[in-house]
């Protein structure tokens, strides 16, 4: 009986916990994607690094042995899955506009990836992606995502802009990926959740072998 109501209890809380971090699962050094099933490296490890200088330690650097860059559909998903719709045109020209979606998504996400920036209103990630600009004057440019949001208005969007292949900024990272392995991830809001819950049942269990050794002792 009781296992049964510890998998009745595992089905309730795991909406629960996804509904409150977007289907999000924050693992500290990355962030796993449930919509998508991909893993994003928090910038820290890639701030201030120019594209040039970040394919170098691609091939190098044992801590990003595994990760690549994340292409423009891949950054794009983020937010598409989640409802937000991508207008402009040409890439420089997209963005998310800013719809009724106060929802915390862009303050949580920008939290989990890392915040390359911050201004009096503004938290903001802002990172590189796997696509050249190509044009008269910048060929040797790439595309980078920016995600921002507005701490006075609730309000968040992501646009995209390029930057020039050996250029570097402290405001700018990466946004590195690799496909999640099999394993879930615990969330630990549902990891307290389901202690929770065990020591619910936990308790109510031990009163009830209480009342059947009085009852025993009774009769």
């Amino acid at each position: 009986m009781f296992k049964h109501l510890i998998a009745i209890t595992c089905l309730f809380l795991s909406p629960i916990a996804n509904s409150a971090t977007h289907n999000l699962v924050d693992n500290g050094s990355f962030t796993r994607d449930l919509n998508s099933n991909l893993e994003w490296l928090d910038l820290s490890f890639t701030q201030g690094l120019s594209y040039n200088s970040l394919l170098t330690q691609l091939n190098t650097n044992s801590n990003l042995a595994g990760w690549r860059l994340a292409s423009v559909p891949e950054f794009k998903g983020i937010f598409t899955s989640r409802g937000y719709v991508f207008s402009g045109g040409s890439i420089l020209n997209e963005s998310t506009s800013l719809q009724n979606f106060n929802d915390s998504f862009f303050s949580t996400i920008i939290n989990y990836f890392g915040t390359t920036a911050v201004t009096s209103t503004q938290l903001l990630s802002r990172g590189l992606l796997d696509e050249d600009y190509v044009a008269l004057s910048f060929q040797n440019s790439q595309i980078f995502g920016d995600i921002k949001y507005n701490t006075d208005t609730g309000l968040g969007y992501t646009n995209f802009f390029k930057v020039l292949d050996n250029d570097s900024s402290s405001i700018l990272g990466a946004y590195l990926v690799r496909d999640a392995s099999t394993a879930p991830i615990p969330e630990p809001d549902q990891i307290w959740l389901m202690l929770s819950g065990l020591g619910v049942m936990g308790v109510a269990l031990k009163r009830r072998k209480v009342k059947t050794k009085v009852y025993a002792s009774i009769t």
